[in-house]
């Protein structure tokens, strides 16, 4: 039996799928299998993933559409190893980080459940480093999850036992389904990290057919599943009625992404920030995206340029 059960799902991204898959087997740790679980592609996928020839390998391909959720869910009722680890099929390990995660695991107590990592973003058209992200929470993260969703999925290893005692992702979301687990596996485990970089993570160019209605709802969805735990952390609460808020201003939803940051106001009144993107939503929804992707364009310019510094 392996040690390591790898998951990714795929659709349409052959290409990448491929870089993905080869960063897992040139792996320093060997002791895993992988499991690539294919929603419905119409491309390519199967071929290129059969033709690898490696007997780690497996392809699985979905009866119809599942999602993300349900992709991840088939692999995990495959899968055989004793800790779990998923990657998305459009980012990358180093090869490490496997390794180092299993031995972090093997010398903690059975309490510990899951270990991330830090993760370096580069832009997916260009291959130029955005941002380096190095974790700062562990141990009992609960609280800390109520205000940032700080795990990327891609940089996670996880005991199967989480699962066992938790269950899986849930298929009702569509959006921040990996955050729902985290949350849950907090409530029964103990997280630790890796402050090494081990995951490349492909930024794509924004587009503007984002599902902002689909981001917008599904947060709600989110803060309803686990009301106690933002009743008890305001400024979580806070943080992401904004999202949900924006994302329906985005959407053009004027009225319901007013109502939302009015609400983050009432859990948060001394937020300055709230009280600005309140006044942002009396405008007109073309002016709106233009302003917050101005603002998002302007900060994302300068992070890079203090990153070069």
């Amino acid at each position: 039996m392996p040690r390591v059960t790898v998951i990714i799902p795929t659709y349409n991204r052959s290409e990448l799928l491929v870089k993905a898959v080869s960063s897992v087997l040139d792996q320093s740790f060997g002791d895993f299998e992988l499991l690539v679980i294919d929603d419905c592609s119409p491309d390519d996928t199967r071929s290129k993933i059969e033709g690898i020839g490696d007997s780690r390998v497996a392809y699985f391909r979905n009866p119809e559409n599942k999602g993300v959720s349900g992709s991840r869910n088939f692999g995990i009722e495959r899968s055989r190893g004793e800790f779990i680890a998923f990657l998305d099929d459009d980012d990358e390990w180093l090869p490490g980080k496997l390794e180092k995660q299993v031995k972090v695991l093997d010398e903690s107590p059975s309490n510990v459940g899951l270990v991330y990592t830090g993760t370096l973003s580069v832009d997916l058209t260009t291959g130029e480093l955005i941002e380096t992200t190095i974790p700062r929470y562990k141990g009992n993260v609960l609280n800390d999850l109520a205000f940032l969703n700080f795990i990327p999925t891609s940089s996670v290893l996880a005991r199967r036992e989480c699962f066992t005692r938790i269950g899986l992702f849930d298929e009702n979301l569509s959006y921040g389904e990996d955050f729902d687990l985290w949350i849950r596996i907090s409530t029964e485990f103990l997280i630790d990290y890796i402050q090494d970089p081990l995951v490349i993570h492909k930024d794509h160019p924004q587009t503007t057919t984002a599902n902002y209605k689909k981001v917008a709802v599904n947060v709600k969805r989110i803060l309803d599943k686990h009301s106690a735990l933002f009743v008890s952390n305001k400024k979580g609460l806070s943080n992401y009625l904004l999202m949900m808020g924006t994302a329906y201003c985005f959407d053009g939803n004027q009225s319901e992404g007013r109502k939302a940051i009015m609400n983050a106001i009432k859990a948060s009144p001394f937020d300055l920030r709230l009280y600005y993107n309140l006044a942002l939503t009396l405008i007109g929804t073309g002016m709106y995206r233009n302003i917050k992707r101005l603002k998002y364009n302007l900060m994302q310019t300068v992070k890079n340029y203090m990153g070069r510094s």
